[in-house]
């Protein structure tokens, strides 16, 4: 079951790299809605899991989790925008920021044995 779990995460991930990265941002700030509209359900778990005060959690989602989502959404594409890397003839020269591929396998059994 966790190989299969794992194999599916690993497939999503390759699907999720080539989203753009503003619609990649859209669908966290949409995650983010989703969280905020049940922060009171989601802060009693975080409550109960880590112990922390029932008064404080749903607010972290409100909060705190709030302006780092839209904080991030907001500077991704220009973070993860192309860099030029210089001039030089005949060539357009720049830097590419791409999410990492997974490694199968490798990953998922070395995950798998720990």
């Amino acid at each position: 079951m966790i190989d299969d779990v794992l194999e599916r995460a690993v497939e999503a991930q390759r699907t999720w790299r080539d989203v753009p990265v503003e619609e990649r941002a859209a669908a966290c700030l949409r995650m983010k809605d989703w969280m905020v509209e049940r922060a009171d359900e989601i802060g009693a778990e975080i409550s109960r899991e880590m112990g922390r005060p029932i008064a404080y959690s749903p607010n972290e989602i409100r909060r705190g989790f709030t302006e780092r989502a839209e904080h991030m959404a907001a500077i991704g594409p220009e973070r993860l925008a192309d860099l030029d890397a210089g001039p030089k003839e005949g060539f357009r020269r720049f830097i590419r920021k791409e999410p990492l591929e997974g490694r199968d396998d490798d990953r998922i059994k070395s995950f798998h044995h720990v």
